[in-house]
């Protein structure tokens, strides 16, 4: 995935989700697209900006990458 992919995807599950689990959705991103973020040349900061959801979230992303490997989506 391109980095605009990303942050599209990242847009879409944040506007979609409801008010108390917006924050949730920027972590679930970083957990169900974990490897392709890493394989991103784009920053967590840039992806975020890009997505429109505010570049101070790129530390709910990297939440996310981190957890990637404890956790499995239903």
């Amino acid at each position: 995935m391109t980095k605009q992919d990303l942050a599209t995807e990242l847009k879409k599950m944040y506007t979609s989700a409801s008010q108390g689990d917006k924050t949730t959705m920027i972590r679930l991103l970083g957990i169900k697209y974990a490897q392709q973020l890493k394989e991103c040349e784009a920053s967590m900061t840039e992806i975020a900006e890009l997505s429109e959801v505010g570049a101070s979230y790129h530390a709910e992303i990297s939440k996310g990458i981190r957890l990637a490997k404890y956790v499995k989506l239903k």
